[in-house]
């Protein structure tokens, strides 16, 4: 499908009532469809402001686009289960892994296939330690809540994510190299990336100290994430190129949401967010024909990519396990013990992790082992790395 010979409804048609504004919370059995609720809220969430120079008409125009997209995304945060602030946070980074894991697996540019295998382990090792956690503190399999559809087990630990920010920045590939899957590809992992790290970040009024002290960590990691993969993605050139390519992405998103959805009732808000967000690329694109003199957008004849399908990727992830002694400096992977002394992230882990003992997920790791005599983990098969495979020891050694 190509979102552009849509015929879309006016853009005001997608603004709602309160009784469809807030929909009762659906139930929380059902993992994947949680996931996917919470990618949706995800790409709605990260239309940027429009740049200080822009005209007063494009504010107006895209005034109304914002608003919608808006409350589309009130609704499917909404639509979410009642659930404890460790549980959303759970799901949260088991949408993020198993995402990209299906995205390293359909990507063909080198750079960003690179990027997203070195990721992995890191999301595998917050998914892990989060379940730690739930299991600490309140006596809850995370299997169980995930539906036996993930391995938990540990990956690159999360105290050897912690990098200097200049190693993060990616230099962008060039548009003119990347495929569209590419390219929607990485703007759906930094979407995901940013509102992980948001509801963490928003759960640190959480009274168990425990808790609230990974939820910290796990937000300042997952920005880590977000700036790879928007460092990669890089910027497109002004406000309505901007414009079109996110509602290009928006398209893709929804349409690939709505094709997983089998709940009737579910898929249709589905649609209707899918058809809504079709009026607002028509939209762009009249903006963009407007301010370049009748040029058409980029992506203007292409057929939506196959979607990323939300689904367990346990075989992938754990080959991709095996990078966890891999490091970033300035963008380049490599493996750690060949940096110099005097490196970036040497540095930045002296400042940061001075006390390996006050690192918020060695110490629920720690903790959980203190009380029960090994971590929590869910595995099919000794873990990949068999430094690794001891439950009563946390190596947070590795990866630094």
């Amino acid at each position: 499908m190509n979102p552009y010979t849509v015929v879309p409804p006016r853009i005001s048609q997608g603004l709602k009532d309160w009784q469809s504004l807030l929909p009762e919370p659906l139930s929380g059995d059902q993992p994947l469809r949680t996931a996917r609720l919470m990618l949706a809220a995800a790409v709605l969430s990260d239309m940027p402001e429009a740049s200080l120079d822009a005209s007063a008409d494009f504010l107006r125009e895209t005034a109304l686009i914002r608003r919608v997209e808006w409350q589309q995304r009130l609704q499917f945060l909404s639509l979410l289960p009642r659930e404890r602030p460790c549980e959303r946070v759970l799901l949260a980074l088991f949408m993020l892994t198993e995402l990209t894991a299906t995205a390293a697996q359909r990507e063909t540019h080198p750079r960003a296939r690179a990027a997203m295998d070195f990721l992995l382990p890191e999301a595998c090792d917050m998914l892990y330690r989060t379940a730690n956690l739930l299991s600490l503190e309140y006596g809850v399999s995370a299997d169980e809540k995930l539906g036996g559809m993930a391995e938990l087990m540990p990956g690159r630990p999360c105290i050897a994510a912690h990098r200097h920010p200049y190693d993060e920045v990616q230099p962008p590939i060039e548009r003119a190299q990347a495929s569209p899957q590419t390219l929607l590809s990485l703007f759906l992992l930094s979407c995901a990336a940013r509102y992980a790290a948001r509801l963490a970040a928003g759960a640190l009024g959480e009274s168990r100290e425990h808790a609230r002290a990974l939820y910290a960590e796990l937000s300042l990691i997952l920005t880590e994430h977000a700036t790879q993969y928007a460092s990669l993605l890089g910027h497109a050139g002004d406000p309505c190129e901007a414009l079109t390519l996110r509602a290009y992405a928006l398209c893709y998103a929804l349409d690939g949401l709505r094709a997983q959805e089998e709940d009737a009732a579910l898929r249709a808000i589905y649609d209707q967010a899918f058809y809504a967000q079709c009026a607002h690329l028509h939209k762009a694109r009249r903006l963009y024909l407007r301010a370049h003199e009748g040029q058409e957008p980029p992506l203007v004849d292409q057929e939506l990519p196959p979607p990323l399908i939300l689904q367990p990727n346990k075989g992938y992830i754990r080959g991709a396990l095996r990078m966890v002694g891999v490091t970033l400096r300035r963008g380049q992977r490599l493996p750690v013990g060949v940096l110099p002394n005097g490196a970036d992230f040497f540095r930045y882990q002296k400042r940061m992790n001075p006390d390996v003992m006050r690192v918020p997920s060695h110490a629920v790791v720690a903790e959980h082992i203190r009380r029960t005599g090994q971590d929590f983990r869910v595995e099919l098969a000794p873990h990949p790395v068999e430094l690794m495979r001891n439950r009563a020891v946390d190596q947070v050694r590795v990866g630094r």
